[in-house]
């Protein structure tokens, strides 16, 4: 599972590694409702993350290491929505790997000042996604794909 996490709208995928071919399993966002309180919000990221581990029962969770903003403000809210996801991963005893945003553009498009733009379209063609694929859910896939391609994954059941 990778997990691109953001107090407006967390990012989740699934992938799994059948010899050398990544295929992907699962995508999507968590968006909270924004009429919810900072707290609340934070609390519908847990329970939705908390669900999907529950339906999708990966072996395995990578997230982007925590980078710093100019903004202070929006790198502790960021680090906040990624404790929520450390911790659903954790209380189902899973195995979490981080990997810094570079390294993650440079195994999907060979590039690690790639935009967010090249990282979706070339994952849009790596599993022939044809709808508008949301901004989060690409950097989860991102992730999830890096991931597999450096670590040996279990199948999904």
């Amino acid at each position: 599972m990778g997990i691109d996490p953001g107090s407006i709208s967390t990012g989740y995928a699934f992938v799994r590694k059948l010899d050398n071919r990544v295929e992907c399993v699962g995508y999507g966002c968590i968006q909270p409702p924004k009429s919810l309180s900072y707290p609340k919000r934070l609390l519908f990221i847990y329970k939705g993350l908390k669900e999907l581990l529950l339906d999708y029962k990966p072996t395995e969770v990578a997230i982007e290491e925590i980078f710093t903003s100019k903004n202070v403000k929006s790198t502790l809210k960021l680090g906040q929505a990624r404790g929520i996801a450390l911790i659903a991963a954790a209380e189902k005893d899973l195995q979490i790997y981080e990997y810094p945003a570079l390294v993650v553009k440079k195994s999907i498009v060979g590039y690690g000042q790639a935009t967010k733009e090249q990282t979706r379209y070339m994952l849009q063609k790596m599993f022939s996604i044809e709808a508008d694929l949301n901004f989060n859910a690409s950097d989860a896939l991102a992730i999830a794909v890096c991931h597999a391609n450096t670590h040996y994954m279990e199948t999904i059941l």
